[in-house]
C-alpha cells in the first residue's frame, strides 16, 4: 500500500492543511479535550486521589512536604503578613507555603473554609485532575493552529497528556504538573493579537502555583512582548504600561505568598548537578521507558530531575518530521525565520538547562567556572533542566505542524494512533509505578502511646534536637504537632538557610547543656550526646524516656497527676545508648536508622550516607547480645581528600581505647574491618562508644553540588555492621 502525502509545493507546505476537514459538531470539539483529560486522569491515577479525605498517598517523599505545609498553613492566622507565612512548621527553620510547594493558589482559596473542611482535607487530587484537563485543552488549542482535523487534534492532545515530563511530575511534584501554563503561554505567543490582560492573568496564576513555571511563562511573555515591539504591533510606551500592569500583581502575589521570607537563602544549591543531559530527549528513566531506559551514569548523576524524554512514540513522529524537513526544508525555515525572538529565548532556556557542567550520557565533557554571584543567581532555579520544558513542547508542536502539512489526515491519524499504543506499552512501567504510589493505603501514625495525647494537650511546641531539613521520622512528629496545634522546629522544605540552621542548633545545644528546658516545650532527641546531657541536667519534676522509639524529655511531667497516670516516664527507662543486635546493619543514608546511634560530630544524612562535621565523630550503642569473643566492625565509608587535605588519618577509639589507625591518600568509597578486642567491648557492660578522631578534616572548596560548603569533612559513613569474629582453628 502506498501512503499518500500532500503536495510539497511551496504554497501547500507553508500553510496548515488545506484539505477539506471532516465536519464535527461544535459540542464535540469543545467536549473532546476535556474528555481526554478526564479519561487520562482516571486511567493513570485510578481516581482515588480525588477524594479530599484521602491522604494516604501524601505520606511518602515530597508529597508529605506539600501536605504538611497545607496542614500547618490552614491553622495559621488569617490576617498575618505576609499571608503565606507558615511559622509553626519549622519555626525559624521554615518559611512559607511557597517553600513547601503547597500550591498557594489553592491554599489561599480553601483556607477561609477551614472550619467546614474535614480534618484530613487535601486539595492536591483536585489540582492534578485540573492539570490533566487543562493540559489537554491547551494542547488542543495549539494543535488547532496546525490542523483542522478532529482526529489529529484528539490524538495529538493524547500525546501531550502522556508526555513523560508531564506524567513524571505526578511522581512527587504536584504543583509542577501545571505544564498547561507553558502551553497557555505558547498559545498567547502565537496569537494574532497582543493579549496583555491574558498574559497578566497567566503570570499571576503561575506566581501562585510554582516559581519554576512562573520563570518559564515569564520568558515566553518577554519573547512575545519583544517580538511584537520588533514587528511594530506594539509601541514602547504601551509595552512599558503593560509591563508594570503585569508585574505589579505578580510581585504583590509573590510577597503575600512568602517568596521573600528567606532573603538570600532562596538561592539554594545544585545548579550544574540537576542539569539537562545532551541525550535527555532520547533517554528515559528505566521505569519510564523499556526501549530508551537511559544510562546508569546519567541516573547516578541525577540527569533526570527535569525529565525531557520525548517518549518512544513521539521519537518516531519526530524522526518522520525530520525526514520531511530534510526532504523540503525551505517552508519550515521560513516559519522559523518568522520567530527569531522565540528562537533566541529557546536557545537561552536550553543553555541554562544544560548548565555550566555539560554532559553527554555518563560523560561530563566540559565544566565552565562561574563567578560566585552568577552561581548564586543560577542556584535560584537549581534544577535547571526543567527550564527546557517550553522548548520540549515546541518540539512536539513543530513535529505535528510538519506532518500535518505533508500527510493526508487519515494516514497521519492512523500512524499517530499506532504510535500512541507503542508509547503506552513502552511506558507501562511508569503507569504501574504511579498507580502504586497514588493508591497507597491509609496511613496510621506509629505514635500510639497514650503519652502523645497528653503531651499534645500540655505542650505548645516541639523542639527537635538538633534540627535539620527532613530528619528521619519528621512526618510522624509534624503530623502530631499540626493536629494538636503545636509549633515544631523541623519539617521538609524546598529551601533552608544553612547558616540559620547552624545558629539555631547552637542555641538549642546551649539550652540543653545548661538545663534550661522551657515549660511549654516537649524536647525530642536525635542527637545521642545531647540526650545524655539532658538526662544528666533535667530538673526534679522533668521526666524523660523512649516512647514508641522516640527519645523525649517532658519538662514538668512529674508535677502533672493526669500526665503521670497516662504514662509514668521513669528514670529506669532512660537508656542513654539504644539497643543493637550483633550482625544488624546501621545505615547512614537518608531516612535510615543511623540517627539512633550517631552521637556527636555528624552532619545531616544524605542519599548516599552522612559526613562528619568537625575533628571528631562518635557512635554509641548498647549490644544486647552476650559478647563472648572479639568483635569485628565492618564499615563502608568515603574518605574526603582534596588539595587542602591530600591525606586523611583516622584514629578509632572504642570505650576510650585506640583499636585502629587508618590512613588514606585518595578519596572515594572505602571499606575497612576493625577488630574490637573482647575485653574492650565488655569494659562498659555492653555499651560501645566508637569515636573517630579526624585531625585532617578540611573545608571543601567545591564538593558535590557546586557551592561552598561550611562543614569540615573527613569521613563519610555509609553503613557499618558489628558481628563476632569467626576464628578458624
Amino acid at each position: 500500500m502506498t501512503i499518500r502525502k500532500k503536495s510539497t509545493s511551496k504554497s501547500a507546505a507553508s500553510e496548515p492543511t488545506k484539505a477539506p476537514a471532516r465536519r464535527t459538531l461544535p459540542i464535540l470539539e469543545a467536549a473532546a479535550p476535556v474528555l481526554i483529560g478526564l479519561v487520562a486522569f482516571a486511567l493513570i491515577s485510578g481516581g482515588g486521589i480525588l477524594d479530599p479525605r484521602n491522604t494516604g498517598w501524601l505520606v511518602i517523599g515530597d508529597p508529605a512536604q506539600h501536605y504538611l505545609g497545607w496542614l500547618f498553613f490552614r491553622a495559621a492566622p488569617m490576617l498575618q503578613q505576609p499571608m503565606g507565612l507558615n511559622t509553626d512548621f519549622g519555626m525559624d527553620l521554615g518559611g512559607s507555603i511557597v517553600y513547601t510547594d503547597s500550591l498557594p493558589l489553592l491554599a489561599f482559596f480553601f483556607k477561609p473554609f477551614r472550619s467546614f473542611l474535614p480534618a484530613d482535607f487535601q486539595y492536591f487530587g483536585i489540582w492534578i485532575l485540573a492539570c490533566f484537563v487543562l493540559q489537554s485543552v491547551f494542547a488542543w488549542k495549539l494543535l488547532e493552529r496546525c490542523t483542522r482535523d478532529f482526529w489529529i487534534k484528539a490524538l495529538g492532545s493524547i500525546f501531550f497528556v502522556i508526555a513523560p515530563p508531564f506524567l513524571y511530575r505526578l511522581h512527587a511534584h504536584e504543583a509542577l504538573m501545571g505544564h498547561w501554563l507553558i502551553l497557555a503561554g505558547l498559545l498567547l505567543y502565537f496569537g494574532k493579537e497582543h493579549a496583555p490582560l491574558r498574559w497578566a492573568g497567566l503570570l499571576l496564576v503561575a506566581t501562585l502555583v510554582h516559581a519554576y513555571l512562573l520563570a518559564m511563562a515569564g520568558v515566553l511573555w518577554a519573547a512575545d512582548t519583544i517580538a511584537r515591539l520588533r514587528s511594530g504591533q506594539l509601541r514602547m510606551g504601551r509595552a512599558a504600561m503593560w509591563f508594570g500592569a503585569s508585574t505589579a500583581p505578580c510581585l504583590i502575589a509573590a510577597w503575600q505568598s512568602g517568596y521573600f521570607v528567606l532573603g538570600s537563602a532562596v538561592s539554594g544549591v545544585g545548579f550544574g548537578y540537576f542539569r539537562m543531559n545532551l541525550l535527555a530527549l532520547i533517554s528515559g528513566y528505566p521505569d519510564l521507558s523499556a526501549l530508551f531506559p537511559g544510562t546508569p551514569g546519567m541516573i547516578a548523576k541525577r540527569d533526570y530531575q527535569g525529565m525531557s524524554f520525548l517518549g518512544a512514540g513521539m521519537i518516531a513522529l519526530c524522526v518522520m518530521a525530520l525526514g520531511e524537513f530534510t526532504r523540503d526544508w525551505r517552508p519550515a525555515v521560513r516559519r522559523l525565520r518568522a520567530h527569531p525572538i522565540l528562537l533566541a529565548a529557546c536557545a537561552l532556556l536550553t543553555l541554562y538547562a544544560l548548565s555550566n557542567r555539560i554532559a553527554i550520557g555518563a560523560v561530563e565533557i566540559v565544566t565552565i567556572p562561574l563567578p560566585a554571584f552568577v552561581e548564586r543567581l543560577a542556584n535560584i532555579f537549581r534544577c535547571s533542566d526543567r527550564m527546557f520544558w517550553p522548548v520540549f513542547y515546541l518540539i512536539y508542536l513543530a513535529a505535528f505542524r510538519v506532518l500535518a502539512a505533508r500527510y493526508q489526515p487519515r494516514v497521519l491519524a492512523g500512524v499517530m494512533a499506532g504510535l500512541i499504543v507503542i508509547q503506552g506499552i513502552d511506558t507501562k512501567g511508569t503507569f504501574r509505578l504511579l498507580r502504586g504510589e497514588l493508591e497507597h493505603p491509609a496511613w496510621t501514625t506509629p505514635l500510639q502511646s497514650p503519652f502523645w495525647a497528653e503531651a499534645g494537650q500540655r505542650y505548645r511546641k516541639i523542639v527537635f534536637v538538633l534540627p535539620y531539613n527532613a530528619p528521619r521520622g519528621y512526618y510522624e512528629l509534624c503530623t502530631f504537632a499540626a493536629k494538636n496545634g503545636m509549633a515544631i522546629n523541623i519539617g521538609s522544605f524546598a529551601r533552608v538557610d544553612l547558616k540559620t540552621q547552624e545558629e539555631i542548633g547552637k542555641r538549642i545545644a546551649a539550652v540543653i547543656r545548661e538545663g534550661r528546658f522551657a515549660a511549654d516545650t516537649l524536647y525530642v532527641f536525635g542527637r545521642g550526646d545531647l540526650w545524655e546531657e539532658a538526662l544528666r541536667l533535667k530538673g526534679a519534676w522533668d521526666r524523660a524516656g523512649v516512647v514508641n522509639g522516640v527519645r523525649v524529655l517532658a519538662p514538668g511531667w512529674a508535677g502533672c497527676q493526669k500526665c503521670v497516670s497516662a504514662i509514668p516516664l521513669r528514670d529506669a527507662d532512660n537508656r542513654v545508648l539504644l539497643p543493637y543486635r550483633l550482625g544488624s546493619k546501621v545505615d547512614f543514608t537518608l531516612d535510615a536508622n543511623s540517627v539512633d546511634y550517631a552521637l556527636d560530630g555528624w552532619s545531616f544524612p544524605e542519599g548516599w550516607g552522612t559526613w562528619n562535621n568537625g575533628l571528631a565523630a562518635e557512635i554509641g550503642l548498647h549490644v544486647e547480645d552476650a559478647i563472648e569473643r572479639d568483635l569485628a566492625l565492618d564499615m563502608e565509608f568515603y574518605a574526603f581528600v582534596n588539595e587542602g587535605a591530600p591525606i586523611q588519618k583516622f584514629e578509632l577509639l572504642v570505650n576510650g581505647t585506640t583499636v585502629s589507625r587508618l590512613v588514606y591518600l585518595s578519596g572515594g568509597k572505602k571499606t575497612a574491618r576493625v577488630i574490637i578486642p573482647r575485653d574492650v567491648a565488655t569494659s562498659r557492660g555492653g555499651d560501645l562508644r566508637i569515636r573517630f578522631l579526624l585531625p585532617d578534616a578540611a573545608y571543601p572548596k567545591m564538593e558535590g553540588p557546586p557551592t561552598p560548603d561550611i562543614r569540615r569533612l573527613a569521613l563519610g559513613m555509609a553503613q557499618f555492621i558489628i558481628e563476632p569474629v569467626a576464628y578458624v582453628p
